[in-house]
């Protein structure tokens, strides 16, 4: 996990990183490498995740420490940084993508908590992901006060194609980062969503 992001969307569950004065305490890249190490004959990857990771400047060295020991390796990525994941591509530091999409294009500056945000990048990092052959999923975490089926509609329609995407249910049982109470879905709503969802992408499944 590495601390830092540049979203504030009201929904994570994870400000102890992104919220400076809420970080903890880091753990050195010598300790993190050491236990590394020690697992190589019990582990086979490594997921880097956040925060936003792409805002580590010294990513891309301990990437390529974690891949000298043999490990395949994972990156989270919000899609807002497609110029810094080219870089790490490019290097054979990356083995498979996970890409949160936060909402269609035109409710993405609010999700993110953002005064203005332009979503092309958004396409710009998954056409990226395509035309370099690294295998990527696309998730959508679902919060009733930002996402409904036809913002859902609109968000698949936008991505397409994508053969890795899943909604995610909400989690009401973690600390988040917006002061105000939000909504999970039940169960039955979100098959209903995925129903939508998968009008367009057809092996569109669902998480949590």
């Amino acid at each position: 996990f590495t601390s830092g992001c540049n979203f504030a969307c009201p929904f994570c569950h994870n400000p102890s990183l992104v919220l400076p004065e809420l970080f903890p305490p880091p753990i050195s890249v010598s300790e993190v490498l050491a236990f590394l190490e020690d697992r190589r004959s019990v582990l086979d990857a490594v997921c880097i995740t956040g925060g936003e990771p792409l805002l580590q400047p010294d990513l891309a060295p301990f990437l390529q420490s974690v891949k000298n020991l043999g490990y395949l390796i994972k990156v989270d990525h919000n899609a807002s940084m497609p110029d810094r994941l080219a870089a790490l591509i490019e290097k054979g530091l990356v083995d498979y993508v996970a890409i949160d999409i936060k909402n269609e294009p035109n409710s993405y500056a609010e999700t993110v908590g953002l005064e203005s945000f332009d979503p092309a990048v958004i396409l710009r990092c998954l056409d990226l992901l395509r035309e370099t052959n690294t295998p990527f999923e696309c998730r959508t975490t679902v919060v009733k006060e930002f996402h409904d089926s036809t913002k859902l509609h609109q968000l698949a329609a936008w991505i397409y194609p994508c053969e890795r995407y899943f909604l995610q249910k909400f989690s009401t049982n973690n600390d988040i980062l917006s002061s105000k109470t939000l909504t999970a879905y039940s169960d039955e709503e979100m098959d209903k969503l995925l129903s939508v969802v998968s009008e367009i992408l057809l092996f569109a499944s669902k998480r949590g």
